[in-house]
């Protein structure tokens, strides 16, 4: 991942701003999206008696944006990860920040920190879709076919492809997975597509 610095400069180029996109995915309308998909989805695993959103962010940075709380039971800690419009991949942050990347945890991306986290959900706002998988298997299946993904990716070969998402002063790269090849990744890890 050595090629990702970019050449010139991004003029021209969508910037997207952090805080907006956090407060998108903080408000009252998507919130509420988000915790009917996942009584729907976990009815049948969990009774579901209340969940609790996230504000502190030192929890957030561990991975925890919301949590599911059950009778009898510790919490079940969430991930969040929205995307306003449905599309036919898992998108997966690889590198958070290209100014930190290689030198501080924060240039990491989501997809490969150690998260203290229970399940990913993974949201299509617009259609109100989406999957739930259990965080270590998801990354699991990502770490076991990064290599070959990556390169298939950096050739836009089979549906795989590179994106970057420019902001104010920094970008992040992202890796586009055809969701048909991930779930059958994350199946063979041991997970259960939900």
């Amino acid at each position: 991942m050595s090629d990702i610095v970019p050449n010139g400069n991004s003029k021209g180029i969508k910037i997207n701003y952090y805080d907006n996109d956090m407060h998108y995915a903080d408000s009252k309308e998507v919130s509420e999206k988000i915790e009917a998909f996942l009584r729907n989805k976990l009815k049948k695993y969990w009774q579901i008696k209340s969940t609790v959103q996230i504000k502190e962010k030192k929890l957030q940075f561990s991975g925890v944006d919301r949590l599911l709380m059950i009778p009898e039971r510790q919490p079940i800690r969430v991930e969040e990860k929205i995307r306003r419009k449905t599309r036919g991949d898992i998108l997966i942050e690889l590198i958070a920040d290209n100014n930190f990347y290689l030198k501080e945890h924060r240039g990491l991306g989501w997809g490969l920190k150690n998260y203290s986290t229970d399940i990913l959900l993974y949201f299509f706002e617009d259609t109100e879709t989406g999957h739930i998988f259990h965080w270590n298997k998801f990354q699991k299946a990502l770490l076991v076919n990064l290599p070959e993904w990556y390169d298939l990716a950096k050739s836009k070969r089979r549906g795989f492809s590179l994106r970057k998402a420019y902001n104010k002063n920094y970008y992040s790269l992202n890796i586009a997975i055809p969701r048909s090849v991930f779930l059958k990744a994350y199946i063979k890890e041991g997970g259960i597509v939900i």
